[in-house]
């Protein structure tokens, strides 16, 4: 007699009482004994919990009845079928949850990936922030120096020239001669002060050394206004009172219309560079802010 064991496939001969192999039991019965019908009921193991019972006729019942179709029953007795279904199902259970196991960790590390390249998304998202303000920041600065630049020249020349008309019409005014020192000041001092924030801007774009920029980004600090800006003012206010005691000292019986053609020139020459340079400076503090 050959037959395959039920557990582990062994082509085994004979009626040995377990297999070479995996070691299941075998229980072989007398003739006599044998029963012309070998299809019984099987009724589960007892249990404590009646629903763990349900559970096992479930799974055991089905599976006992299918070996019964291959195996008759003196080749392996229903002790050993259920022995062997469940250690099946309890190695089935553990493959489930390994596969569980390493999908939540999967899950975990897909979820540890996407959380990351959100926060370096939202890094690079505020970098490329950074770089659109950055060079316009720098950029209006140095056109605002510039621009100071150029009326701290223009203011010098129009203070000179007031002093002059003053001085042909014979009149030695204390008052005129003190404004023109301080638009003299003012100038030369205006002058340095944004020269210098020229080449400092200039360098800190060539660099790139963003740092301050970004300190004041991040701290949301309100820049306060610059001193060249601070001096183009006093000079401007000096120059617009030089202006006015000209025009009280020296152009007292000139026409109308030669005063208004004065105030033209001086608004083009005087005023155009002071407000581009307040614009500039303006446009550059929206940068932080």
């Amino acid at each position: 007699m050959k037959f395959k064991c039920p557990k582990c496939g062994t082509l085994i001969e004979g009626q040995p009482e377990r297999c070479p192999s995996c070691g299941v039991k075998f229980k072989w019965k007398k003739p006599e004994e044998a029963k012309p019908n070998p299809e019984k009921p099987v009724s589960p193991a007892p249990t404590a919990n009646p629903r763990s019972d349900i559970a096992l006729m479930m799974v055991v019942k089905p599976a006992m009845a299918k070996y019964r179709e291959l195996y008759p029953e003196d080749v392996i007795d229903d002790e050993e079928v259920k022995k062997i279904i469940v250690e099946n199902v309890e190695r089935d259970t553990d493959e489930v949850l390994s596969e569980i196991h390493e999908t939540v960790l999967r899950r975990e590390q897909e979820k540890a990936e996407a959380e990351e390249a959100a926060l370096k998304e939202a890094e690079e998202s505020k970098q490329r922030e950074l770089e659109s303000k950055k060079k316009p920041y720098y950029t209006f600065g140095m056109v605002a120096a510039i621009v100071t630049l150029v009326f701290a020249l223009i203011a010098f020349m129009l203070g000179s020239a007031y002093v002059r008309v003053v001085a042909s019409r014979g009149s030695n005014i204390a008052l005129v001669n003190f404004l023109f020192m301080g638009v003299i000041l003012a100038s030369i001092t205006m002058f340095i002060l944004s020269l210098v924030r020229l080449i400092r801007c200039a360098k800190s774009m060539g660099a790139g050394d963003f740092d301050h920029f970004v300190e004041r980004i991040e701290n949301k600090e309100k820049p306060k206004l610059p001193v060249h800006l601070i001096f183009a003012i006093i000079d401007f206010s000096l120059l617009t009172a030089l202006m006015i005691a000209t025009f009280v000292y020296a152009y007292a019986d000139i026409p109308a219309a030669e005063i208004i053609k004065e105030l033209v020139l001086f608004l083009v020459f005087a005023g155009v560079p002071f407000v581009l340079g307040l614009v500039f400076y303006g446009q550059q503090r929206k940068r932080i802010q």
